[in-house]
């Protein structure tokens, strides 16, 4: 199973996860009516993998829980590249794009994660 946490201001890619023909049927978003923060948090910090929003508060307190609990496979500091940015050969650089870790485990820590650019306090 693959369980979405989400604000839910945003369908439009719960419903693409969804319609994904390989994956459509594992999906399972949790219900409004009964998700709190406290249980969104649990099932991310808890579950197998975590994949979140580099944007979202949220999503940085359960990386930083997994990886004080020693906890692997979160994935929060990821950006997409074009084929041509590497030599890949795996199924998705076939399909001319791919999603790279551009920051590891020790950005979780970082006033402003390394993104390639220099932030300021004005970028807020």
């Amino acid at each position: 199973s693959i369980i979405i946490i989400a604000d839910g201001k945003n369908t439009e890619p719960v419903n693409r996860l969804k319609s994904d023909p390989g994956i459509g049927h594992l999906i399972h978003l949790v219900p409004p009516d009964v998700s709190s923060m406290i249980g969104d948090m649990m099932i991310g910090i808890l579950g197998d993998v975590f994949i979140g929003n580099p944007a979202s508060t949220f999503s940085w307190f359960i990386a930083q829980s997994r990886n004080a609990l020693g906890l692997d496979h979160s994935y929060l500091f990821l950006k997409r590249q074009k084929e041509n940015s590497t030599n890949r050969s795996d199924d998705n650089s076939k399909r001319g794009r791919y999603w790279e870790i551009f920051c590891n485990d020790d950005c979780l820590y970082d006033e402003y994660p390394r993104t390639g650019r220099n932030a300021s306090a004005s970028d807020g």
